[in-house]
């Protein structure tokens, strides 16, 4: 099963997807793109089984991935930047689990901003996870 979440926003957002049946997740693709018209810009995406962001938190549990990406302008005047990473794991989740992403740009005030996550299940086993919230 393939699962997607994806946010456009200038500024933080978290939206949801509940797991439909006891899986393993086998890999996870997390994708964002920022227009900046300033200097100084930061995009933070991350993946999680917390219904808020873990960003600067030590010693948390429940964030599955995370990728950040500053942008700095050499010259004055908009440009693009997108980056994209994959991470290959075997996560047991359980059905009724709930998954955030967690999208958080900084800086650049009126940046336009867009995080998406491509959730990759596979069911090889019956998993006995434990529900996270």
């Amino acid at each position: 099963m393939i699962y997607k979440l994806t946010v456009a926003s200038g500024a933080p957002a978290s939206v949801s997807v509940d797991v439909r049946e006891d899986d393993t997740i086998e890999g996870v693709l997390i994708d964002h793109s920022l227009a900046n018209p300033a200097d100084a810009s930061e995009l933070s995406t991350e993946l999680s089984f917390l219904s808020t962001s873990s960003k600067g938190v030590s010693d948390t549990t429940g964030v599955i991935g995370e990728m950040a990406s500053t942008f700095e302008l050499a010259t004055s005047g908009a440009s693009f930047n997108g980056r994209s990473t994959f991470i290959q794991c075997q996560i047991p989740i359980a059905a009724g689990e709930r998954l955030y992403l967690h999208h958080l740009p900084t800086g650049a005030v009126g940046a336009t901003t867009s995080s998406r996550i491509f959730i990759y299940t596979s069911k090889k086993q019956e998993n006995r996870a434990t529900r996270r919230r």
